[in-house]
């Protein structure tokens, strides 16, 4: 069986229980005593790439030439 690398960090509180990415952000959450009833999951943070417009033109160019290959190709698998 493959284990998940990433690590979780659980709040030890017995009434807390909660799961966060970062070690920095459970050290924080314990520092204040911000615990709270309940199992509560956060999500691991996603980076989204941030493109300008000359690439987002050409991405968009890209998945257009792409989806007009498809559409001519099963217009010619129907032809034929």
């Amino acid at each position: 069986m493959i284990s998940n690398p990433v690590r979780r960090f659980v709040c030890p509180h017995a009434n807390c229980r909660l799961v966060l990415w970062h070690k920095e952000t459970m050290k924080r959450h314990i520092e204040q005593d911000e615990h709270r009833g309940g199992f509560v999951f956060k999500r691991k943070p996603t980076t989204i790439p941030t493109l300008s417009e000359e690439e987002l033109d050409l991405e968009f160019d890209r998945a257009l030439a792409e989806i007009i290959k498809q559409i001519e190709d099963s217009v010619k698998d129907d032809d034929e």
